[in-house]
């Protein structure tokens, strides 16, 4: 009897074990309307339900019902929960942008459950940056306020006058790299550290084509991380909307 019960235990844990992880985020709430997800690995679509589990989020994957259709998630790596709003583009109306904003414990990005595995702390990292999607396909990250923290793993990325963090972009026809500001075990997300060109500062959408990248000045080496779009919320009654939805 002992020797039956523990056999069915491990088979649990190993089925536990060998869970597709692929699926990383959970829907945990949606709010003023619907959404209509395609799923990338056979293109069906269905409607996702709160307690439902996919794989990416992504303009691509995910259609909204509304403009005031808003998503609450979590992602399964870091145990971050994080709120995605659709914002409307100025140059095309009947298109969106996802903006993902991030509950301040998902900010410390030093505490991942990734077990110290360089090349699991190195995505978990990419899809913080990259607003929770694709390196190259990235959603935008939305900060509230004019800076946010993001605590780094210095055991994976250390800190200090040779070894940082930076973001290159094309302003016009010039490429403009701006190196992030870090204080001990923390980098410093700042507007107007990152958005501003010869002294003087410039809108978000005149910088594209933005890029985050390691540079380790000892080891003579540049880590790329993903693709970068940044928006810095400063309207007290729109964040205060967007903390109602967290």
């Amino acid at each position: 009897m002992k020797t039956a019960l523990f056999f069915l235990l491990s088979i649990i844990s190993l089925s536990a074990f060998c869970q597709d992880t692929s699926e990383r985020y959970v829907i945990i709430k949606i709010i003023g309307g619907k959404v209509l997800y395609t799923d990338p690995k056979n293109d069906k679509k269905r409607e996702i339900k709160e307690g439902d589990r996919v794989e990416t989020i992504s303009e691509k994957n995910f259609k909204l019902s509304s403009i005031n259709t808003k998503l609450r998630f979590k992602d399964m790596i870091s145990g971050g929960e994080r709120v995605l709003i659709p914002q409307q583009r100025k140059e095309n109306k009947d298109k969106w942008n996802f903006i993902v904003y991030m509950f301040q414990g998902d900010t410390q990005t030093g505490n991942t459950t990734t077990k110290g595995d360089s090349d699991e702390y190195y995505i978990y990292l990419q899809s913080i940056f990259a607003g929770s999607g694709k390196p190259n396909e990235p959603n935008v990250l939305g900060i509230l306020g004019e800076e946010q923290a993001f605590k780094i793993n210095t055991k994976e990325f250390p800190l200090d006058e040779s070894r940082y963090f930076f973001v290159e972009y094309k302003y016009k026809n010039d490429t403009i790299s701006k190196k992030i500001y870090h204080q001990k075990d923390s980098i410093m997300v700042r507007k107007n550290d990152l958005f501003k060109v010869d002294g003087k500062p410039i809108e978000e959408s005149a910088a594209t084509n933005m890029k985050l990248y390691y540079y380790d000045k000892i080891k003579k080496n540049e880590v790329y991380f993903c693709d970068i779009n940044l928006h810095f919320e400063t309207d007290e009654a729109v964040i205060k909307a967007i903390k109602a939805a967290q």
